[in-house]
């Protein structure tokens, strides 16, 4: 791709055009911070399908940018920026940067992942920076209220989310290694934990309908038995781990393993809001270290 703006692309999310919209979250190293050339950061990218840049050098910063994280394109083509760091959401509707408008309140806070679902709402989680304080949910209408806080279930430091056919909502948590599963109302349905997951950091879901989650401490995939049972292990349940042992993919696994190879980011992901995820890429390596880089954020 061609350079649009410099910064550390931390969200990414591909809209019904095809087009792919990227957060820019800080620099690329320290340096930068200090640097009097640089240039990026807290703004967004936008690139064609072929990879031409679509915004300018700088990025779009309107909205009141401040180092976002997540970003989703919703059914309507409105783009949606998580802002880490002053506690907002940004939605630039129908893509037009020009018409930003910001939402707050509804207990956003430290908001990392964000998420459309099938009914016209995005879901927010906050609170990512906190180990030792519950996180939650807040879900923005289509006419851009902010409702909530929704409580979590205990669960702390809340980061990727994905949404699966039936509307349910997966969380992952870094603090507490494990992913919840919400209804579409934001109550708890369920916690899911596998030896696996350390540092649970980023969600995808596959055409089956299987969870994909990247663990950040642990440096593996593990792939949890959907809702639909059916493309299990026989006798498995919904939240069991399907990965290939108890310790998850690893680099050499997906190395040698077809199953691992085949189901990539880019097929993967939830398709009932009529858009990738904001955690699908184009990369066809699931390293563990290119898992950390292309999962994220988010869907």
């Amino acid at each position: 791709m061609a350079a649009a703006s410099r910064g550390n692309w931390w969200g990414i999310a591909i809209g019904a055009d095809d087009r792919v919209s990227l957060s820019n979250f800080t620099g690329d190293d320290r340096a930068d911070f200090t640097s009097p050339s640089f240039v990026g950061g807290n703004a967004t990218s936008l690139f064609a399908s072929d990879g031409t840049a679509l915004s300018p050098r700088t990025g779009f910063a309107n909205g009141a940018l401040h180092t976002p994280q997540g970003i989703a394109v919703d059914q309507r083509g409105n783009v949606w920026i998580a802002n880490h760091g002053n506690a907002t959401v940004t939605e630039y509707p129908l893509g037009n940067p020009s018409q930003a408008r910001v939402v707050a309140g509804g207990g956003l806070h430290n908001p990392f992942a964000v998420e459309a679902d099938g009914r016209g709402n995005v879901w927010v989680d906050n609170g990512s920076l906190h180990t030792s304080v519950a996180g939650s949910l807040t879900k923005i209408t289509p006419d851009g209220q902010a409702i909530g806080p929704f409580p979590a279930g205990g669960m702390r430091s809340p980061h990727g989310m994905a949404f699966d056919s039936a509307g349910d909502l997966w969380v992952a948590s870094l603090a507490d290694s494990n992913v919840t599963r919400f209804a579409a109302n934001g109550t708890v349905r369920a916690q899911y934990r596998a030896p696996s997951l350390q540092g649970a950091w980023s969600v995808a879901i596959d055409g089956d309908g299987n969870v994909w989650v990247a663990s950040f401490l642990g440096q593996k995939l593990t792939e949890l038995c959907a809702r639909n049972t059916a493309h299990c292990t026989p006798g498995m349940k919904t939240g069991e781990s399907v990965s290939l042992s108890r310790h998850g993919w690893t680099s050499a696994a997906c190395s040698t393993s077809l199953r691992c190879r085949l189901i990539s980011p880019a097929t993967s992901g939830s398709r009932t809001t009529g858009r990738r995820s904001t955690q699908s890429s184009a990369a066809t390596d699931w390293s563990s270290s290119s898992a950390q880089r292309h999962l994220w954020q988010p869907r």
